[in-house]
């Protein structure tokens, strides 16, 4: 969820937010091209019901860090927060892992679901099962989804950073990258790719351009360009119906073998 409002250092519901609309991931760039005009800060607050509206990072200051920001970044009304590593022990700056958070408003589980309850606290924090990181100033950088997280051999890989290349790309319109099952990494990077009305690009020229602003291992394996991406009724791009697709292609080739 995207809100627009002022940033502060203590909540207030009256006037923390001007507008507020659920809406698909955007790339630096779209959030520059969009919100531009608008005063004040563009917040996210995190996917998930139960922590909704604890947590906002001004995704349009953030954006633009260290190019035309006045202010720092800084988190919306959460009491606590930390990046934890799979042992459960906090991580020092720079290091990708999954956002814990803590708060007097945060829910105290799913009510009949102790199971889905002790999955999500954790000794009184929530996990928000994003990945992301805190720099030197304690500005949080949200990677993308966990569950999402493409495990290519000893890599732990965002497709949101290989997204936001692919889309600096002037022929490209949208972009989907999923990991998919391979034999000797685990997982693969799979892209799939809308150009933008009446551009004609190969997949090769798009890999190639991968290749040159990413480390070689992060470059998509497969490059698949699609007249569109399937989309839930709020714009979400739909990446389980992409991973069925392409196991429904890679079993029809093995069949055909």
């Amino acid at each position: 969820t995207l809100r627009l409002g002022v940033a502060t250092d203590s909540y207030d519901a009256e006037g923390e937010t001007t507008a507020a609309k659920p809406v698909p991931s955007l790339t630096e760039a779209e959030i520059d091209a969009v919100f531009a005009p608008f005063r004040g800060d563009i917040l996210q607050t995190p996917p998930m019901v139960s922590a909704k509206k604890i947590a906002g990072v001004p995704l349009y200051k953030l954006a633009r860090k260290g190019k035309e920001v006045e202010r720092k970044p800084r988190l919306i009304h959460v009491y606590r927060l930390e990046i934890r590593g799979n042992d459960q022990e906090p991580l020092p700056a720079g290091q990708v892992g999954e956002i814990f958070v803590k708060s007097r408003v945060t829910t105290r589980g799913y009510a009949g679901n102790a199971a889905e309850s002790k999955d999500l606290l954790q000794d009184g924090w929530i996990r928000t099962g994003d990945m992301g990181y805190l720099d030197e100033d304690n500005v949080l950088f949200i990677k993308g989804r966990k569950r999402e997280m493409i495990k290519c051999g000893a890599h732990r890989i965002s497709p949101k950073e290989i997204e936001e290349i692919l889309m600096e790309h002037p022929e490209v319109h949208e972009v989907a990258v999923i990991g998919v099952p391979d034999e000797i990494l685990g997982e693969a990077i799979e892209a799939f790719v809308v150009l933008r009305q009446g551009r004609d690009l190969e997949p090769s020229e798009i890999r190639s351009f991968a290749a040159a602003r990413l480390p070689e291992y992060k470059v998509p394996a497969t490059i698949r360009i699609r007249a569109d991406l399937p989309k839930n009724a709020s714009g979400k791009i739909q990446k389980q119906a992409l991973r069925e697709e392409s196991e429904a292609l890679r079993n029809s080739r093995q069949q055909a073998r």
